[in-house]
């Protein structure tokens, strides 16, 4: 008796149910909406991993405090004893600078993740949503209109869209890829 379940649980793994989908669902809105909540859980990750960071921002601050706290209020009937106290504290500090290394290449490595996975999801957006548009100089092209915000680069906005700054350069007779300036309208080519 106790088999039947297993063995019903056995069969309807092993005959591949699926389950069906509704009718009057189009693909293209479930895999935009597959999409949104892709972008949802980055953003979430993003927000978890600030929170990791000005935890750990938090900590290097309270340590800091504290190494300045105890070169302030060493006694001078304890002078003799600073020597293994300052090479105690200069251990802590070689930590504490390893610490802000390791935050340093976190920070890079989240934003380079979450810029590439961001980056995806705009591309598969622009190929759900077919948009396309002329580019600067009357050449016929698809791809799409980018409006830079305030600290983004060529490069930044070229690796978001899995392009070359060179196209966007090109596409836009920009005379320099330095020269962005916040609010501007970028073509974006694909």
């Amino acid at each position: 008796m106790k088999r039947l379940p297993i063995l019903v649980l056995g069969l309807a793994l092993a005959s591949g149910c699926v389950t069906p989908q509704p009718q009057g669902i189009d693909p293209a809105a479930a895999r935009e909406a597959q999409l949104r909540e892709d972008l949802r859980e980055l953003q979430a990750e993003l927000r978890r991993s600030q929170a990791r960071i000005e935890a750990q921002d938090s900590e290097i601050a309270f340590v800091r405090n504290e190494l300045t706290t105890l070169r302030r209020e060493t006694p001078t009937q304890l002078r003799g004893q600073v020597a293994p106290l300052e090479t105690r504290l200069n251990q802590i500090e070689a930590r504490l600078t390893a610490l802000q290394e390791t935050q340093a290449r976190d920070k890079q490595e989240i934003v380079a993740s979450l810029s590439q996975r961001i980056a995806d999801i705009m591309a598969q957006q622009a190929r759900a949503t077919g948009g396309g548009r002329t580019a600067a100089g009357g050449v016929s092209a698809t791809g799409r209109e980018h409006t830079v915000e305030a600290g983004q680069t060529l490069s930044d906005i070229a690796r978001a869209y899995g392009t070359t700054v060179n196209a966007i350069v090109q596409a836009n007779n920009l005379p320099s890829p330095d020269r962005i300036r916040v609010g501007q309208k970028l073509f974006i080519p694909d």
